[in-house]
């Protein structure tokens, strides 16, 4: 009940921006489930989209014995840096990206390629990141803004 009322507080004052400027906010909920996010604009949503995040508990990488800890950040930020075309340091394309820490944006699965389906899903983390099919990700980066508030809540456990 005390992260309802701390949720909907939160997203109030969130949402009551600027009042002479679009205030735009994705949000994203992680759950065991279904994980999924919301772009909304002055209070209205305008977009919704799937999502595969990070874990909040250890997750093997396959074939090996070398486990990790992979979570995705909980609270609020702002969207730093956008790069339509990115590779990380491990050689790693993440297109569309929207970093809203220093290590961790929001961006495309792969190139041109969607999500894998949701069974496939509960084998799957990112290390902390965001990953959207491709359409989404491409509309999300041509609507988003630096500066873009970014809420991100909930848990997922790969159990």
């Amino acid at each position: 009940m005390l992260r309802t009322i701390a949720t909907a507080v939160l997203f109030f004052f969130i949402l009551t921006g600027p009042a002479n400027a679009a205030y735009k906010v994705i949000w994203f909920w992680l759950d065991n489930d279904k994980q999924h996010g919301a772009a909304y604009q002055d209070g209205v949503k305008v977009h919704e989209f799937d999502i595969l995040s990070g874990s909040d508990d250890l997750v093997q990488y396959p074939g090996t014995n070398r486990w990790t800890l992979k979570p995705t950040p909980k609270g609020v930020f702002k969207i730093q840096q956008m790069h339509r075309r990115y590779t990380n340091q491990h050689g790693v394309k993440m297109p569309y990206a929207m970093f809203f820490t220093r290590s961790c944006a929001i961006h495309g699965f792969a190139e041109n390629m969607d999500l894998p389906p949701l069974e496939v899903q509960a084998e799957l983390a990112s290390k902390g990141c965001i990953s959207l099919n491709w359409a989404d990700i491409v509309w999300l980066f041509n609507w988003a803004d630096i500066g873009t508030t970014v809420v991100i809540e909930g848990y997922r456990f790969n159990n």
